[in-house]
């Protein structure tokens, strides 16, 4: 109804709840989708990754009757994604990524593999997006290391199980387990190597957060991009590369080990699409400590309102 009405005061305020409640944000989407040039238009571009394939459908439809080009690579990357995705839902359908496969033609003016299948079409916008812009990240969804004990899917379906039972107050002896406090703060404990992931529960969904955590490559914040150093001796170290004391480099490898390295030790410096993060961190914990980590981090019972009283959506 908010959307439907189209006035200045209700797509505000559903930009309000787009900010501060992650869990509405696909919902919200769809309704500033009908609306969707002005400022509407950065908040569909910023809900690409979060979407599902039937709501990516409908904002990627609607953002090609806007005359605006985004150019950030990222949000390419974002859309190639979302059109994989729209296959995997629907392997049989012929059309399944049409909208998105769409909208990255209309964005960039390019035609390719025409008259192929879809499959073949998305095969050959990845090649593009991978010559176009070499160092981004590459446009392939995650696949799970054949060691890997969970997987997304696994855990969200267990977290809206009647057996998940999260205690968030569990969920702080679990972040110091699972050796998050080796790299990041929350609340003012752990340490400052990586993100402060105090106020990640305004920034992600629960599905968002796992993603991070299980796949920490797929996405990866320019604030903390790894490089992978080459040294004199024929090391390769790859990980957070930060000052040290008396003009020293400093690695901050994975396991939080730093290496300290003069100029005469470093042969090569270069970019690293792996993160810094590792893999595998939630394999030794059970379903129920990760319920219980999500619920320390999150900070919600619930995914807040999508309409109130006046006031916002902050309103107590």
């Amino acid at each position: 109804m908010l959307a439907r009405s189209g006035d200045d005061t209700s797509l505000a305020y559903l930009r309000e709840v787009w900010e501060h409640w992650p869990e509405r944000r696909q919902t919200v989407a769809l309704g500033l989708a009908q609306h969707p040039d002005g400022e509407n238009w950065d908040y569909l571009v910023r809900s690409l990754p979060i979407l599902e394939p039937a709501a990516g459908r409908e904002v990627c439809a609607k953002l090609t009757y806007v005359d605006r080009i985004p150019d950030d690579p990222e949000i390419l990357r974002q859309v190639i994604l979302l059109a994989l995705k729209m296959r995997r839902k629907e392997p049989e359908k012929t059309d399944a990524a049409a909208n998105a496969l769409g909208l990255l033609s209309f964005w960039t003016d390019e035609e390719l593999a025409e008259g192929k299948s879809e499959d073949e079409q998305i095969a050959a916008w990845q090649q593009w997006f991978r010559e176009k812009f070499p160092q981004a990240l590459d446009p392939s969804l995650p696949a799970p290391a054949e060691t890997a004990r969970y997987t997304v899917e696994d855990l969200l379906s267990y977290l809206a199980s009647e057996q998940a039972a999260p205690s968030a107050r569990k969920g702080a002896a679990v972040f110091v387990k699972a050796q998050c406090a080796k790299c990041h703060r929350f609340d003012g404990q752990g340490e400052s190597i990586g993100p402060d992931l105090t106020t990640v529960a305004n920034r992600f969904t629960r599905k968002e957060l796992l993603e991070a955590i299980l796949h920490p490559s797929q996405i990866i914040s320019s604030q903390y991009a790894s490089q992978t150093i080459v040294t004199t001796d024929g090391r390769q170290l790859t990980g957070l590369v930060v000052p040290g004391a008396s003009g020293q480099t400093v690695v901050i490898l994975p396991t939080a080990e730093r290496v300290s390295l003069s100029s005469a030790q470093i042969e090569e410096a270069r970019p690293s699409k792996v993160s810094a993060m590792p893999e595998g961190l939630l394999d030794p914990l059970s379903q129920e400590e990760i319920a219980d980590l999500i619920a320390y981090l999150m900070r919600m019972d619930s995914p807040g309102p999508l309409a109130g009283r006046p006031g916002g959506p902050t309103a107590k």
